[in-house]
This record gives structure tokens, C-alpha cells and sequence, in this order.
């Protein structure tokens, strides 16, 4: 009885990963690397902003896939304006205390 598993359907993501020769897993850094190079490709105009981003910190970074990935999904993760004033935030409409007295209520 074989224990080999059945073939996996050939996906955009992992078509990289089998044309490579070698057997073994892909390494962190070139899996980075595919990342970056998958991004690079592509042709969607509202993406351009992303691909500039990813040269530069090329640029900045020749080789090391991972820092360049890394500062990339930093950046585009950061929050687009800046925190709220505390102050502003902890400010609450003035509420004044109901105090119910015995000639609030219904007497029977």
C-alpha cells in the first residue's frame, strides 16, 4: 500500500514554488522574494503606488528580501491619519445624576 498523497491542483500561488527544481521547502527569503516579484509584475495602475514603494526600499535594501517585505506591509499598514486628541476623545456631554426621591414615585 502507498502512502503517497494524491497531486495538488496547479495554482497561481503555488506555480513558483513548483517550478522550482530542488525538492526541498522554499525559504522565508525566497518566499519574500517571490512576494516582491509577484507585485513587481503585475500591471494594475492602482497598485503603481505599492511597486514604487517596493523599488525604493530595494533600492535601500539590495538582497534582503525579508526587511524589504517587512517595511513594506509596515508602511501600508499604518493608519492613514493620526490618532485622535485624547482630550477630545475622553470630552462626554455634561450629564447630571437623576436622583429619584419618594415624591418622584406614585404613592398608592
Amino acid at each position: 500500500m502507498s502512502s503517497q498523497q494524491p497531486p495538488t491542483a496547479l495554482t497561481e500561488a503555488n506555480a513558483s514554488h513548483a517550478e522550482r527544481d530542488d525538492d526541498t521547502s522554499m525559504t522565508l527569503d525566497s518566499q519574500a522574494e517571490d512576494i516582491i516579484r509577484t507585485v513587481l509584475s503585475g500591471t494594475d495602475p492602482t497598485a503603481a503606488p505599492a511597486r514604487h514603494r517596493l523599488r525604493s526600499l530595494l533600492a535601500v535594501h539590495p538582497g534582503d528580501h525579508i526587511t524589504v517585505l517587512r517595511h513594506h506591509l509596515i508602511q501600508t499598514r499604518a493608519p492613514l491619519s493620526p490618532p485622535p486628541d485624547r482630550a477630545a476623545v475622553n470630552q462626554r456631554p455634561e450629564m447630571r445624576p437623576r436622583f429619584i426621591t419618594t415624591t418622584d414615585r406614585e404613592r398608592p
